[in-house]
């Protein structure tokens, strides 16, 4: 795991819940190697205290913007439709504002991660 349980309570001074830390940096850990494109798996990263760090705080950061989320969804967030035969209903998580899910977490990892790393580059090299 990229932030730990400890990491999170001591040095990002988290208030996510026990019962709810874990899960949520698990599914955040997820998030942040997708944003990485997983370049974060070759560990490189970890060589610089100063980089292991920030990207340590951004998992972090994406494990409380995950729990958000989940609380949002369960709340029932805004019903955009809903039917009655083979009942349905579609729940609106994200508003205009702040757009995507994904996107609110690209914002969030780029607070921590700095651009020098390449971490959170999307664009195209070698050409």
């Amino acid at each position: 795991m990229v932030a730990d349980k400890e990491f999170y309570y001591s040095t990002y001074h988290g208030k996510l819940s026990e019962a709810d830390v874990e899960g949520c940096l698990a599914r955040a850990e997820y998030m942040l190697h997708s944003l990485t494109l997983d370049r974060l798996q070759d560990g490189a990263w970890e060589q610089d205290e100063t980089l292991a760090k920030c990207v340590r705080m951004a998992h972090c950061a994406l494990a409380d913007a995950q729990h958000a989320q989940d609380t949002a969804v369960l709340a029932g967030g805004k019903v955009t439709s809903e039917s009655v035969g083979n009942w349905s209903r579609s729940v609106q998580q994200d508003d205009a504002q702040t757009g995507s899910f994904e996107r609110r977490c690209l914002r969030i990892a780029a607070q921590y991660i700095p651009i020098r790393s390449g971490l959170l580059y999307r664009g195209v090299s070698g050409c």
